[in-house]
């Protein structure tokens, strides 16, 4: 019994530990307020908007790290650009629901 939690304990903890080596490096970002707006007609009425702290990525999500994505998730990689995929570039051509999906 005592070697089946120890294999259970030391099992979770692997997991744990492969869990955060695999999240991205993040970033504190302070929240606060802005006027947002100007004289323009399209611009108004001028208004006061306040954003929460929130984390953001330290880093560009690469190439790699949607490609291991859309594996680990079924999806499928959007086309590619003109200049093909590079592993290490930043991941470009995703739209707002794919990129919530990534985040998420």
């Amino acid at each position: 019994m005592k070697k089946i939690f120890f294999l259970f304990f030391t099992l979770s903890i692997a997991l744990v530990i492969q869990t955060m080596a695999q999240r991205p490096a993040m970033k504190n970002v302070k929240g606060g307020s802005f006027k947002m707006g100007g004289t323009e007609a399209y611009e108004k009425p001028a208004h006061t908007v306040t954003i929460s702290s929130f984390k953001m990525g330290k880093y560009e999500v690469t190439v790699a790290e949607y490609k291991a994505f859309c594996k680990a998730s079924g999806r499928t990689m959007p086309p590619a650009p003109s200049w093909g995929w590079n592993d290490q570039h930043p991941m470009v051509n995703i739209s707002f629901d794919e990129a919530n999906a990534y985040c998420n």
